[in-house]
């Protein structure tokens, strides 16, 4: 229990912070798509410079984000500002180490520029110029270097005082271990990166050999969702968006288009309508518009005191209202993977199926927005809206509405189904009386407790004797945070806390009965 504590409390921040970072460029990237900034006026061609600015800015903060959460779990975790750096000099090192040493005849995208700076070097023999650029490794390179950091300063900090020569400390000797660990998983990850780059690459090569499949659309889906979890979605969306990986068709003019997207926006414009494309992208309607916004309301559904429901919902609808301008799919996949691993399995099912049973059905609706991947809003709902000004798209549209509707609400009970009865796992499930127990002698008793309310991270328990709440108890507990109010005790159990209210309630009837 403990350990999803911190890592929620950890990730809550970050969390919000990308949440925010997704909006902005939601919003930049609907204002300079191609159906907006058409219709910009002369006098505010600022606009365009500004959404500019918050496309690049929200684009690199939501890029580095999983960097900044690791060196904020281990300064936060260790109490100390030194591991910030010792994890810059670990991430500097293993970036250097592959660009130097690396591969260089990995597609392309297998490479990414650390804040977009390229070098230039001069490999021997021959002096032929190459642009050295690391692997994109995603948020395993943070984690990685996070480990070698963790382990170096848990190795040195249990030593004494002078580690190393008597004038060496033990906070030289764990930069010293930092560096030389870096350095061997750098080389490590220079030589075995390219096999995973190979062998996924590989299955990207079986999904192209039959695009028109829908059982290869749904693999691509499943790898969609995955890669996007760990920062590396770029790998398999740039080379079926924009690559003859994702086919390609010639116009009438004689243009050769290449990629789902491209021959979208080319077919769209040319009013072919039944070549297929927008495969790719068709799910995110579904995922963005509905699925999420089903999660959204099945989980602030679960507050039980009224008042505080009441004043949730407008929370609620903030967020669903930020769906419909942002993809906000991947910071709500990331919550549901560290506090709701069984509910993220679920998503990914779905979603994985949501790619196969819309290319079977001959669902296509592609997106239009500026080359690049930073110009992404998956699933836009301006842009949905806006396709109903085309007849040939009306009955597409209307169907996945429909479509929609009905995961929206498998979603919700989904969600209300496994804060209620599976948030504590399936293997450990039976802990429920374990914590009930320990509740029970926290509050003195659950006779003691006159109301007792639960969200779906936390309890809130108001006592007919507030003295006999146990403090001394409550320090031997696993419990991470405790919130004190003049009339109640908010005590944050996480995802279980739903679990706890109701077998707390079912003990407290019980004992009334026995009366």
């Amino acid at each position: 229990m403990r350990k999803f504590k911190i890592d929620f409390e950890t990730i809550k921040y970050p969390l919000i912070v990308m949440l925010i970072m997704f909006l902005f460029r939601g919003i930049s990237n609907t204002v300079l798509s191609d159906g907006v900034i058409v219709n910009i006026d002369g006098n505010f061609k600022w606009i365009i410079g500004l959404m500019s600015i918050i496309q690049y800015f929200s684009t690199m903060v939501i890029q580095y984000l999983p960097l900044l959460f690791v060196v904020m779990y281990l300064s936060k975790k260790y109490n100390s500002s030194k591991l910030v750096l010792m994890f810059f000099v670990s991430f500097l090192l293993i970036s250097t180490i592959t660009a130097i040493y690396g591969s260089h005849n990995l597609p392309a995208i297998a490479y990414a520029s650390f804040f977009e700076i390229d070098s230039l070097s001069y490999f021997r023999p021959g002096n032929v110029e190459v642009i050295l650029k690391p692997y994109r490794i995603g948020f395993f390179a943070s984690l990685i270097s996070g480990v070698i950091v963790a382990f170096s300063y848990r190795w040195t900090n249990a030593r004494t005082k002078y580690a190393l020569f008597q004038f060496i400390d033990k906070n030289v000797l764990g930069i010293i271990y930092v560096i030389v660990l870096s350095f061997i998983m750098g080389l490590f990850l220079s030589v075995a990166w390219p096999f995973v780059i190979k062998y996924l690459f590989l299955i990207f090569d079986w999904i192209a050999e039959d695009i028109t499949n829908p059982l290869h659309t749904l693999i691509y889906g499943f790898f969609d969702k995955i890669l996007s979890l760990f920062e590396l979605s770029a790998l398999n969306r740039e080379t079926f968006w924009y690559s003859s990986l994702g086919g390609s068709w010639m116009s009438n003019a004689g243009v050769n288009y290449l990629g789902d997207v491209s021959i979208w926006q080319a077919t769209l414009s040319n009013e072919v309508f039944s070549g297929g494309f927008g495969r790719y992208l068709t799910p995110y309607y579904i995922i963005n518009l509905f699925a999420i916004p089903g999660y959204i309301i099945g989980l602030f559904s679960l507050y039980t005191d009224k008042r505080e429901r009441y004043n949730n919902i407008i929370l609620a609808s903030i967020l669903i209202a930020f769906t419909f301008v942002a993809d906000l799919s991947v910071p709500v996949e990331i919550l549901m993977f560290v506090i709701a691993p069984l509910l993220y399995a679920f998503h990914l099912a779905v979603s994985s199926l949501i790619f196969g049973a819309l290319h079977g059905m001959g669902l296509f609706l592609g997106s239009v927005f500026p080359d690049g991947l930073a110009g992404v809003t998956l699933g836009n709902g301006f842009e949905f809206i806006s396709y109903f000004k085309n007849h040939n798209l009306r009955s597409t549209l209307v169907t996945l509405i429909i479509i929609g509707i009905v995961i929206l609400i498998i979603y919700i009970f989904a969600t209300r189904l496994y804060y209620r009865y599976l948030a504590i796992g399936l293997i450990n499930k039976f802990d429920i009386e374990a914590y009930v127990d320990e509740l029970d002698k926290i509050v003195g008793g659950i006779s003691n407790i006159e109301e007792i309310n639960s969200s779906p991270f936390r309890l809130s328990v108001k006592l007919k004797r507030p003295q006999m709440f146990d403090y001394e108890f409550l320090e031997t507990t696993d419990i991470g945070r405790v919130k004190e109010t003049r009339t109640m005790y908010s005590i944050y159990y996480g995802t279980a806390s739903t679990i706890i209210r109701q077998e707390v309630l079912l003990r407290k009837q019980l004992q009334e009965d026995e009366f």
